[in-house]
């Protein structure tokens, strides 16, 4: 072997520990579609954070336009025969919020995460990814929120 495919192969093998290092993250948009957040001009838009992608599931920080910071836990089931259940926040506003949306049986990943905030505020989120995906989030301030990641 030379020194340069012997650097090859050492740069192969740390590939998995330099992506863990770096944290390996994920930037969400989420909007205020409906609620009293939804009401206020300029609509602010909320910049989320998800890390652990690596993995089925992880950690969600982003920080509200008062200041408040929330904090959760994601977790994806990946493959699945997505079926959307009444009384789901998918099936509630899926339909209003999403443009185009529609459940497709497997090749999906159907995810759900919990968060709370600083101020008391706590966030239940569902999205449906395929690498990039999107969802809806509500919080107990009866704000509704749709976003992309």
């Amino acid at each position: 072997m030379t020194l340069h495919s012997i650097r090859g192969c050492v740069l192969l093998a740390m590939m998995p520990f330099i992506a863990a290092s770096f944290g390996c993250s994920l930037k969400a948009t989420l909007v205020p579609v409906e609620g009293p957040l939804s009401q206020v001009r300029p609509i602010q838009t909320i910049e989320a954070k998800a890390t652990g992608l690596l993995g089925n599931s992880g950690g969600l920080t982003w920080t509200m336009p008062a200041g408040a910071i929330c904090k959760g836990r994601w977790s994806v089931v990946e493959n699945s025969q997505i079926a959307v259940a009444a009384g789901s926040l998918m099936s509630q506003y899926g339909g209003a919020y999403l443009t185009g949306y529609s459940v497709a049986s497997g090749g999906q990943n159907h995810g759900a995460g919990l968060a709370t905030c600083a101020d008391g505020r706590v966030f239940q989120i569902e999205f449906v990814s395929s690498g990039h995906g999107y969802g809806i989030a509500k919080d107990s301030e009866n704000n509704i929120y749709r976003f992309v990641f």
